[in-house]
């Protein structure tokens, strides 16, 4: 529980828990097969482990179907296809992205108990015929496998799951063989110093292969001859330690605890993961605590609401092990254990539940936690038309005249006038008609041009569920990565980086495998072949086990390169980490010291902060800014339109948009999108999004436009939604213009309104995980 909670490594190296398992577990199983045939020990124990396992599957499969049939999307789609991995899980088996491997993820523990309970016969028998050979013959497996998951022929399709589940099979199997022969006497030779002395033999090999052998993000549990070292080293000392461990046991407080908890065990496992959901959620409800506090709410949090679930699903286990039903711990005298955490976690279930927003309304959303948005993305696939109408002034990778000229007389936004009143009730209209139309649960919106307005509306909540206004502050997510890519092209062009420099190798992430192989220029444009760490199976399933950058980077370098650098794009939060690293290493700064001196002071941008990394969210020079929608506007302006920020070369470069995937140097470009007959393409606008925040510059209209919403803006119908408002807000101000102003030609606009879709055609939508982060 400690491990899953915090994701901390440094919890894997004092916490051995699942070899100390497997070892019980075999002891348990030896002492069983003295009073009854084997083949009748394994039914009975797989029984224990099917029938609670099957409630809780069901419960898992019903929530996601559920959530499908309201949401419709394929962010909640059902895997049917390997649903029976759920209730017999030879594998590992995967839920919906709806649910984010939270309750998918902790049956890999009962895949391994699985196979290695088939195998019990053969290893009982070779423990009494051959010990010495069996638990050396598991040694060296473990390493066998470790070095083949590691070679780069081998880490292909899904070969690497074969490997490591292979790898967990032995690893666990050979503690659960010294765990019989513990039970079968034969240590008994051995006494407390020369357990002593086992331990710390083993802790020396630990830290050899420790520092010398890969180890991702220096956590145990991700290497298996790792996890063999130190679970024996904390395994002998505790039978160094048993004498005194067993009279603490045999004392009334711990006695009543140990009986407790021995009864509900694996519901406990089965079901721990859904209280650390649920007691984040209910904690992001009550507001931002300091670290030390949010950790320990955190812990009594999954505590109370884990304690609310046993008393619920606990009585199965009674019934798999066919005996006497008890919906309370018996004897009496254990229930003071249960009842404050028991309250307690209701409150947070009570809680939590008002931070789940179920909407109804044509394709349907559902959003279960607002604290943890669904990442950044790269933007839809540009689908690109003929123009009707020639468009001057768009953003194209070949011509940007109109940028130039926009720079020539750079303006503020804070301090233009205010719009019309006629023009100003007109964007009020529509923006009230909009939220009405898509179910807007809140939303902050603006937007500015040279010297004519600025012009904000918000309404309903915000993210946290507090009453939005103009001045919300809110956490931009990727848009952080528009700071970044402005400092990267600061340093360009002084001379500090080069733009086609190969990666050097860097100081915070010593151990990255891929130095030398990627440019600066890859890692901007996201041609690096990076794994994205949101993608990768321990940002799926554990994502508030990535606390800090380096962990994220790590867990990307740990697998294989999607492809060559430099040859395709594909978005990869981890290039964006990495240029953070550069930066700091190149100029002896961190990273908010140059935001602060370089980017935030100068533009006197007062109302924007930059969030510390926390668990699930590494934040960083890859998300994590917080600001407000004035404070974005002038951003976006001076970033895009006024060249107050990076050389007109360097706003060349970040607005070079590959056509086929809509990314460039940390920018984005959005459709409506056309081809002209002279083969430019023009990209309606530029920008970024992250979480729930768009921002985008139009340069055919001079416009710098944002929108944040209390939910996400990743999902296929926000996608739609947001299309929309930008298409309105760009129509509305072009017909107040016709009408008011009918010869004026200042801004090169187009000779005809831009037309406003009743549902704009996305043709590709990118999958949309709810996970935390970015």
């Amino acid at each position: 529980m400690l491990w899953h909670t915090y994701g901390n490594p440094a919890i894997t190296y004092v916490v051995a828990a699942v070899p100390t398992m497997f070892f019980v577990t075999g002891s348990l199983f030896a002492k069983s097969v003295e009073r009854r045939p084997i083949g009748e020990v394994v039914r009975h124990r797989l029984r224990r482990i099917f029938v609670p396992l099957w409630a809780f599957s069901a419960v898992g499969l019903l929530t996601m179907s559920i959530a499908h049939r309201i949401d419709g999307t394929d962010a909640t789609r059902v895997p049917w296809r390997g649903s029976w991995l759920w209730f017999i899980p030879l594998a590992d088996p995967h839920g919906s992205a709806w649910e984010g491997g939270h309750l998918s993820a902790p049956l890999w523990f009962v895949r391994a108990l699985l196979w290695v309970l088939l195998a019990s016969p053969l290893l009982l028998a070779a423990a009494r015929r051959r010990p010495a050979l069996l638990l050396a013959s598991g040694a060296t497996a473990v390493i066998v496998l470790d070095f083949v998951g590691r070679h780069p022929s081998w880490r292909v399709a899904a070969l690497p799951d074969l490997v490591w589940q292979s790898g967990d099979v032995v690893l666990y199997a050979t503690f659960f063989c010294l765990g019989a022969l513990h039970r079968w006497g034969k240590f008994r030779q051995l006494r407390s110093p020369q357990f002593a002395g086992i331990a710390i033999g083993s802790a020396v090999l630990s830290a050899a292969w420790i520092t010398t052998q890969p180890v991702a993000q220096h956590v145990v549990n991700n290497s298996h001859p790792a996890h063999l070292l130190v679970g024996l080293t904390w395994l002998a000392a505790a039978l160094a330690a048993l004498p005194w461990i067993e009279r603490a046991a045999r004392r009334p407080p711990f006695n009543s605890a140990i009986s407790l908890l021995s009864q509900r065990s694996f519901t406990i496992y089965l079901w721990h993961p859904v209280g650390i959901v649920v007691s984040f959620v209910a904690i992001g409800r009550v507001g931002r605590l300091p670290f030390g506090m949010w950790s320990a709410a955190l812990l009594l949090g999954t505590v109370a609401v884990t304690s609310v679930l046993v008393i619920v699903f606990g009585v199965i286990e009674d019934v798999a092990s066919r005996r006497t039903l008890r919906w309370w711990p018996s004897p009496a005298q254990q229930r003071r254990f249960v009842w404050a955490p028991a309250l307690a976690g209701l409150a947070l279930l009570v809680v939590s539940l008002t931070s789940i927003s179920v909407k109804r309304d044509g394709a349907g959303e559902i959003f279960a936690a607002r604290r943890l948005p669904i990442p950044s993305q790269a933007p839809p696939k540009p689908q690109f038309n003929p123009p009707t109408v020639q468009v001057e002034g768009a953003v194209s990778p070949k011509q940007r005249t109109d940028l130039t000229a926009a720079r020539a007389a750079p303006a503020d936004p804070g301090l233009a006038p205010a719009p019309s009143s006629e023009l100003s009730g007109q964007l009020d209209t529509m923006f009230d008609t909009w939220t009405q139309r898509w179910n807007i649960s809140g939303a902050e919106v603006g937007v500015t041009r040279p010297n004519e307005f600025l012009w904000q509306r918000a309404s309903g909540v915000d993210v946290e569920g507090a009453p939005a206004s103009i001045d919300t502050r809110f956490d931009i997510g990727s848009i952080t990565k528009t700071f970044t890519t402005a400092l990267v092209m600061q340093l360009i062009d002084e001379g500090t980086i080069g733009l086609d420099e190969p990666l050097p190798p860097l100081q915070a992430v010593p151990d990255f495998p891929y130095v030398g192989q990627m440019t600066v220029a890859d890692l901007l444009y996201h041609r690096s072949g990076l794994v994205n760490y949101r993608d990768t199976p321990e940002g799926s399933t554990n994502p508030f086990s990535i606390v800090t950058p380096a962990q994220a980077v790590m867990i990307s370098a740990k697998y294989p390169l999607q492809f060559t650098p430099g040859t395709k794009v594909a978005y990869t939060s981890t290039n964006f980490l990495l240029l953070g690293m550069l930066i700091e290493q190149r100029t002896g700064r961190t990273f908010d010291q140059l935001l602060h001196e370089r980017l935030l002071s100068p533009l006197g941008l007062d109302n924007v902060t930059h969030l510390p990394s926390v668990p699930g969210a590494p934040n960083y020079s890859t998300a994590g800014i917080l600001t407000s929608t004035a404070d974005l506007l002038r951003w976006g302006a001076a970033l895009y339109r006024d060249g107050t920020v990076v050389s007109a070369h360097a706003l060349d470069l970040m607005t070079t948009i590959d056509i086929e995937t809509g990314l460039g140097a940390g920018t984005y470009g959005y459709c409506p999108c056309t081809m002209n007959p002279d083969g430019r393409a023009v990209f309606d606008y530029i920008g970024h999004s992250g979480g729930t925040t768009i921002l985008r510059y139009a340069a055919a209209e001079d416009l710098v436009i944002t929108v944040n919403l209390s939910v996400s803006v990743w999902t296929p119908e926000m996608v739609q939604a947001t299309a929309e408002f930008f298409e309105t807000v760009r129509a509305t101000i072009h017909t107040h213009d016709a009408e008011t102003q009918p010869t004026a030609s200042k801004r090169n606009h187009a000779t005809e309104t831009p037309a406003v879709p009743e549902a704009p055609v996305i043709t590709e939508v990118p999958d949309a995980p709810v996970a935390a982060g970015e």
